[in-house]
């Protein structure tokens, strides 16, 4: 099994990067396609859907065993109470309030999914600054060159 996942990733590797950012791009394209055509779908219908949970709890208690002080008796208590979820869609507007967060989204599914996409894209971009200026290799090629400035003062 372990020689199979190896050949795989092999086999991966072996990917032209163009060729895989192609695929995703691909993806993506395909996603939101699917998405446009959920918005179409859904444009004509607004829902409500509402669930109440009075109690759910988990109790731990004690063993006689153990210790006849906390034999049969309650020792933790842990659960939910009067929590509410609601998803609310009327028109374009979709809304959810799931234990006490509410959450509201003005356009199509299509758009909050390029909005996503870009996000993530920026988050991901950062992410890879952050790294690089931190990288060990770049921080001993900023002090040389920081060493080269002093030199020639």
């Amino acid at each position: 099994m372990r020689e199979f996942a190896k050949l795989k990733q092999e086999a991966v590797e072996q990917i032209p990067e163009a060729v895989i950012k192609a695929r995703e791009e691909k993806a993506k394209i395909a996603t939101y396609k699917s998405m446009k055509d959920l918005d179409k779908g859904l444009s004509t219908i607004d829902i409500s859907f509402v669930a109440q949970i009075i109690q759910i709890m988990l109790s731990v208690t004690g063993n006689r065993t153990q210790d006849s002080n906390f034999s049969n008796n309650k020792i933790v208590e842990v659960g939910l109470t009067d929590q509410k979820l609601v998803i609310e869609k009327i028109r374009q507007q979709l809304k959810a309030n799931v234990f006490g967060i509410t959450v509201g989204v003005q356009y199509t599914f299509a758009n909050v999914y390029k909005f996503i996409l870009k996000f993530g894209d920026q988050i991901k971009q950062a992410g890879d600054e952050f790294t690089s200026s931190i990288d060990l290799k770049e921080y001993v090629k900023f002090i040389k060159e920081v060493e080269n400035v002093k030199k020639g003062y």
